[in-house]
Order: C-alpha cells, then structure tokens, then sequence
C-alpha cells in the first residue's frame, strides 16, 4: 500500500509539536488557544464563531450564517468594502472565511510583526460590520450565483444531498448551508443585523493563534477589542477564566439542538431498517453531467462522547479507500468491468451528530453495480475481521500509520495547528483529546474495526445519494445496471 508507506515515512521524520498549547477562557467569554512555535516564519489566526452556521439556524433563518459571513468583508461604517482583503494582504497574508455547519471560519497567516494588526482587523471586521442594504442587493446576487455554482459541483451537492435523507425529518443539520433561494431573496439588511448581533458575541467566538507568539501576548492584544460581559451575563469571571469551564459546560451548543428522534435502525431509520434514498435529480443538468457519484451514509460514533471511536472511523476511513487504495480502491479501481474511477471514505464528526460517508464515482451505466459492489465488500471485510485475517492485521498497521501521520504533518504547519485546534473546540472536543490522538489511533485493533462496522457501517441502515443520474435518465441507466437500487 503506496500511502501507508509514504504516511509510516511522515511519522517518523515528523515530530510532534514542541511546545504545549496554552488553553483559556478569557474574561470576555473567548475560547483562546495558543500554540506557541518561536522558529515559525508566519503566525496563524484561525477564528470561529461557534453557533454561527446552518445547523443552528430555524428554516426561516436558513441562510443568514452564510450570508452574514459575506457581508462582514463589505466593511464598516469607517472602513469601505474591500479594504479588509487590502489590509490583510499588506500584512503578508490572504483572509478566507467558510460557513459551516456548526459555525463560521475565519482565518489568516501573517508576518510575524504584524499579527497584533491582523487580529486588530479581525476584531473590528467581526465587530461593527455595517450592513448597509445596498451592498446587501448587491451581495445577495452574489450568494445567488454561488448557490447555483454548488449546484453544479459533485462533492457539495452530493453532500447537501445524501443530508437530507441522514438525518431525521426537520433536523437543522439537514438544512443546505447557504440556505435557499426563496430565503436569500426574502433576507433584509435588518434581518442579517439581529442574526449577528446573536451569534457574534465574544461568548461565541473560538480564537487559535499558533506561531513565536506567547499566550500572554495575545491575551494582551485581545483585551481592548472585547469588553467583559456585563454582570450574570453568563461569561467566565475570576480566576474561571483562566482555563476551560468543566467539559460537560463548555461543550453545550451555544444554541441548543433538539436531540434527533433515533429510529429503531439509526439516525433516520423506522423499524423497517431500508435504505432510504434521495430521490433523483429532475434537471437537465444531471442528464448531462458524464460521470455519476453513489453517496452512502452512515450513522457514526459522536467524537465528543467517544473518542476512541471516532479514531477508529478516522482508521477504518483509510482502510477502506483511499486514493485509489484502501480495501474498496483496489476491489473498485481494479475491476476493468465496473469503470469506477475513485472511491473515497471520510468520517464527519460534528457538534451534535456524527456521519460515516462513503463515494464511487463511475459511469452512469455501472453506478448501481457500484454500490452493489462497495455493500459486499463491506461484508467481506466484516467477515475477514471475525475470522482473524493475517493480512487484514498489516492493511490496518498500514491504515494507522496513515491517520498518524496526517495529523502529525497537519499540526506541523502553524496555519494547520490553528484550523485544527479551532476546529476541535468548536465541535466540543473532550479535553485532551488532540494529545491523546496518536495514542488512541496507535491503540485500534481489528476487533475494533468489526465492532464499528457491526454496530454502525449496516448496509440496510444507509442513506444514498446519487449525483449524476436524473430522473430523465434513469430508466436507461436501470436496464443497464445489474438489479441495483442505485436508480430506481
């Protein structure tokens, strides 16, 4: 297996960070963390606002995170549209921001002499954006445009898709993360004001500074730029500022999530534990697309409540494919007779729930018998797990060293380190949890693999999507196809 190889290479001429992350709550309510690296060249900023994204908004709502972020780059009242992006490149460094799920990212590298202004800009970019009804007609065509850009690319839309059918009927986390047309062109000036004004308190806000910077010298640039909450305002007070509140307190969603109604089979299954699809795309744009992509998706482990689990699912994503290895890559890629051209398998770990997503791309005439092909061989592997496979024992060795090795070569970069720490946070990572990583991923056996896939990876349990066939098209597609689901 090339990549094992490659990733057993990376982690051993890849050392851990050297220096310990420094880990607070400010006054203020921010999350702050600080991985000091005094040889680095750049200093990352890495900043989200937890709360701030789809899967927290109301179907009314649905939209206002995506659209907010953008709007926060048409300026303030002193600072014209564009000058942020200015701003930043003059320090050395490009801003980019992205909605998520869970909240909403923003982050920067700069020259190490000019991180104070980086985050002095951050601070009044996230703090006193205008708003102005103007730039929002104009923005508001451009989200339009965006949205209708997604429509066309196979990985967001297959995404946005196979949600629909993972979680439960209503759950904010199948909701599109840029929202709807209808919503977008509803949305006033105002209405994106009131969702700011919520979501973008200091209480909200996770801040990840790794570069030669200390913690104490970013606590001091932060304290003029966020004032402590007013008195029972909720914020940390007294010497509870000084580290995390108890884990159970700081991982709560800031806005809180109605827990799922769990079907007997899952995440969105009944008693009758069937596949449940997508239906098919109507538009012309899928009848012409070349390639179809099959998404399966699974219920999976919560990283915040089982974090040995969820490094198993980061393992066995590599196990089963990965570039064009992996038990599927090799059984998929290898089969001239099934014309798939790459499988992919990725764990997705979020604040309140937790998806296990499998991807083939092929031809339109094979991607049932794909799908049909990817449920055997998890079968297959199932039963090489119960039946003590020697060479199942060195794929998995392989498979590990690739995990390990990622992470180690993410963190070694510092604008890796602060996406990484931010991102655990915002999820509500339990405490500890990057340190123990290496060690939890190290510690996965076989026995566990069979223990994920029999409780979790249950073929008649998955949600599929399928992006490339439409329901023009399907019924050509399904006489060619070898009695699969996939189309009908």
């Amino acid at each position: 297996m090339p990549a094992a190889i490659t990733a057993l290479i990376i982690a051993t001429i890849v050392a851990p960070p050297p220096t310990t992350v420094v880990r607070q709550v400010l006054p203020s309510g921010i999350h702050l963390l600080v991985s000091p690296r005094p040889d680095a060249r750049l200093v990352a900023i890495e900043i989200r606002v937890r709360g701030a994204g789809s899967a927290h908004e109301t179907p009314d709502q649905n939209g206002l995170a995506h659209a907010v972020e953008h709007m926060l780059f048409k300026g303030t009242d002193s600072t014209p549209a564009g000058a942020f992006d200015a701003q930043f490149e003059r320090m050395g460094g490009e801003a980019s921001a992205q909605t998520l799920r869970d909240g909403t990212a923003f982050r920067v590298c700069v020259f190490p002499e000019r991180w104070k202004d980086a985050l002095a800009t951050w601070g009044e970019l996230l703090q006193k954006p205008s708003f102005r009804e103007v730039d929002w007609a104009t923005e508001r065509t451009v989200i339009l445009r965006e949205m209708g850009v997604a429509q066309s690319e196979t990985t967001r839309l297959g995404l946005q898709t196979l949600s629909t059918v993972a979680y439960p009927l209503g759950d904010p986390y199948s909701q599109p993360l840029m929202g709807s047309r209808a919503n977008v062109e509803r949305f006033t000036a105002c209405d994106l004001r009131i969702f700011h004004a919520k979501q973008y308190g200091a209480a909200n806000l996770t801040i990840a500074v790794s570069g030669p910077v200390t913690a104490e010298e970013v606590k001091a640039a932060l304290g003029p730029m966020f004032a402590p909450p007013a008195p029972n305002s909720g914020g940390a007070k007294g010497e509870e500022a000084e580290a995390f509140r108890p884990t159970a307190a700081r991982n709560a969603p800031v806005s809180p999530l109605a827990p799922p109604e769990l079907g007997a089979g899952g995440a969105n299954m009944g008693p009758t534990d069937v596949p449940i699809r997508a239906p098919l795309f109507t538009d012309e744009e899928q009848t012409a697309r070349q390639l179809a992509t099959v998404y399966l998706g699974f219920r999976a482990p919560r990283l915040q409540t089982e974090p040995e689990n969820a490094a198993a699912c980061d393992t066995l994503a590599v196990l089963l494919a990965r570039g064009m290895g992996g038990v599927l890559g090799e059984r998929l890629t290898g089969d001239k007779k099934l014309n798939a051209i790459s499988v992919n398998a990725e764990y997705l770990p979020q604040t309140d729930r937790a998806l296990f997503v499998l991807h083939a791309t092929g031809t339109k005439r094979d991607i049932g018998q794909i799908e049909d092909v990817i449920i055997d061989e998890l079968a297959i592997l199932k039963a090489r797990c119960a039946g003590g496979d020697a060479a199942l024992e060195e794929l998995l060795e392989g498979a590990k060293s690739v995990v390990i090795g990622q992470e180690l070569y993410q963190r070694e970069t510092v604008d890796g380190e602060a996406k990484y720490l931010a991102y655990l946070d915002m999820l509500g990572a339990p405490d500890g949890y990057a340190d123990k990583y290496v060690e939890r991923v190290r510690a996965v056996s076989v026995a566990d693999i069979s223990r994920l896939m029999g409780q979790y990876l249950v073929p008649a349990k998955r949600s599929v999507a399928v992006i490339g066939l439409s329901a023009i098209g399907a019924a050509a597609a399904s006489s060619n196809a070898s009695g699969s689901e996939a189309v009908q």
